[in-house]
């Protein structure tokens, strides 16, 4: 609960009564809800081109439900701003209605923040079939549901009665210090990331694919610790949130990063989907040409006929595989291939016969 302003504080505030964090609200709650509705949108596309359907994986409906209470979060931040939100204590005009807004936007943040982890274990559980993997998986989630569930209740019950956070002439009440409580959360919270973020590195390492994939993985994996630098920075601000005398002013900043924290973390959550879209657009960038010979030159090859031996002309082996009738992007598979050689004549490259090919050596 926040303690009452000094008088300084308050002399303060009236010297400085036209400062106001409204715009910085406003443009951070419009950025990052963009940025979070493209993030979806891009995961629901590189997942279309794979199936060519729209479905909804239990990792996606997790990340959507986590995407709802990140919205539900961005509305209140807009609605405290109503209240005298963003801008000094001395010009709040309802501080019933602020402080009511400000435990939703406490109860929104925990609980997006406990749906998109849980989202992020379900895919990795779809990527990664290992039954030690899996159960890692589910004792890990249960102890977050655990934690964000004790959250929310902490952030509901606050203070006792919770009249008593905007109403301090009630003679009977009590607050808990929210800032060691904020502090406490925001530890606990980096050491859930980094658990989630180094989690599935052991499971690529033992993957039958050569280093640079390997490498390539763990970077896209390692992506998600976007997230963890946000909640890092956000740390630094918990200890003084709620206690200052001018708590809808201060307090305005790590809501910000909290924002920023959610956002974070629906970009970390989607990452590890976006393959096929990079594919996708690397395809279009730079046009395959799956369906040509592809050849492979041996110029100091020898054509042997009769038992002379002639100079050579330019060799090539080519193979070339059937077109699929399948019109589906992305990988293709064919059991149509053929292993030809051609030569190099006149500067046309001709087909060699198979009854011709016994002759080369």
């Amino acid at each position: 609960m926040a303690a009452p302003p000094s008088k300084e504080k308050i002399a303060f505030m009236k010297a400085h009564s036209d400062e106001s964090l409204v715009p910085d609200i406003i443009i951070c709650v419009s950025i990052c809800g963009i940025a979070s509705i493209v993030f979806i949108l891009l995961r629901l596309y590189s997942q279309y081109l794979v199936s060519r359907k729209f479905r909804l994986t239990q990792s996606d409906i997790l990340l959507l439900i986590g995407w709802v209470f990140y919205a539900q979060f961005s509305i209140g931040l807009g609605m405290i701003t109503k209240y005298g939100g963003g801008r000094h204590v001395i010009l709040v005009t309802d501080m019933r209605l602020l402080n009511t807004w400000k435990i939703v936007d406490e109860v929104s943040y925990s609980t997006s923040l406990g749906f998109l982890k849980l989202g992020i274990l379900r895919l990795y559980g779809n990527i990664f079939p290992s039954r030690r993997f899996h159960g890692f998986l589910w004792v890990f989630a249960l102890v977050l549901i655990g934690f964000h569930i004790a959250s929310i209740l902490v952030n509901i019950l606050e203070c006792i009665p919770i009249q008593y956070y905007w109403d301090v002439t009630m003679k009977e009440g009590f607050c808990l210090n929210y800032g060691l409580y904020m502090l406490l959360t925001g530890v606990i919270n980096i050491i859930n990331d980094f658990i989630i973020l180094f989690s599935p590195i052991p499971m690529v390492l033992h993957l039958h694919t050569s280093k640079q994939k390997k490498r390539l993985l763990i970077f896209t994996f390692g992506m998600g610790g976007s997230a963890c630098i946000v909640s890092i920075v956000r740390l630094a601000f918990s200890l003084d949130f709620d206690t200052t005398g001018d708590p809808s002013y201060d307090n305005i900043r790590m809501s910000l990063l909290s924002l920023i924290e959610l956002m974070a973390g629906i970009l970390a959550t989607s990452i590890p989907t976006y393959w096929p879209l990079f594919r996708h657009i690397m395809a279009i960038c730079r046009p395959s040409s799956i369906n040509s010979p592809t050849y492979i030159d041996s110029k100091d090859s020898k054509w042997n006929s009769g038992g002379s031996i002639h100079p050579s002309p330019q060799i090539s082996a080519g193979v070339s595989a059937g077109q699929l009738e399948s019109s589906i992007s992305g990988i293709n598979v064919t059991r149509h291939v053929e292993l030809a050689r051609y030569t190099n004549m006149g500067g046309n490259w001709i087909r060699v016969p198979d009854d011709i090919r016994k002759g080369w050596k």
